[in-house]
């Protein structure tokens, strides 16, 4: 059976998760990311929280973290379904 994969709005609390996983892993502070994204270090604090943010803060973001669409985080993600295949897989 194959079964496309559901999407769903990316939360703030989604965003804060992958945020935070992404700097751990390029082992950056949050002062760091603040530098790079050109973001003020309480920005990346609320972003973090996961408190509400704008796409302006979604796009520095991604940029930072290397993505080729910088407008990854104001969009949906995707979950796979388990046990399911999907398309390609």
């Amino acid at each position: 059976m194959t079964k496309e994969p559901s999407t769903k709005p990316l939360s703030s609390t989604d965003l804060a998760l992958i945020v935070r996983l992404l700097r751990h892993e390029k082992g950056w502070s949050q002062e760091t990311l603040a530098e790079v994204t050109g973001l003020s270090e309480r920005t990346i604090q609320r972003v973090e929280d996961g408190e509400g943010t704008n796409a302006h803060t979604h796009r520095a973001l991604a940029r930072a973290f290397g993505f080729e669409n910088i407008n990854a985080f104001n969009g949906e993600i995707t979950h796979a379904v388990p046990g399911c295949k999907t398309e390609g897989s």
